[in-house]
């Protein structure tokens, strides 16, 4: 079933942000807190897509992205509520 954030392919999956920008590993991404005023963010460690992984990793209700804050912190989100951050943007994990 192909649904509007990921396109799976033989060689893997790609899932996308909020904003339709393409999210693989190793790439910064960051979600706001409900103030807007911070954000957590950090480097996507594993793009987790069926039932079977997510089920390793403890994770419910796949695709979700998993990445660490710069505290080491893990988090997990569903894909179209982060945002990638991309070029000219600030990657300061504190306060914006």
């Amino acid at each position: 079933m192909a649904d509007a954030n990921y396109n799976e392919s033989p060689q893997g999956v790609s899932v996308k942000d909020k904003f339709g920008n393409p999210i693989k590993v190793g790439d910064t991404v960051y979600t706001p807190n409900k103030l807007g005023e911070s954000r957590i963010m950090g480097q996507v460690e594993k793009i987790i897509v069926d039932a079977e992984d997510a089920q390793i990793e403890g994770i419910k209700n796949p695709p979700k992205v998993l990445y660490r804050d710069s505290k080491g912190r893990r988090f997990d989100h569903e894909p179209n509520a982060l945002h990638k951050v991309v070029d000219g943007e600030s990657e300061n994990p504190d306060r914006v």
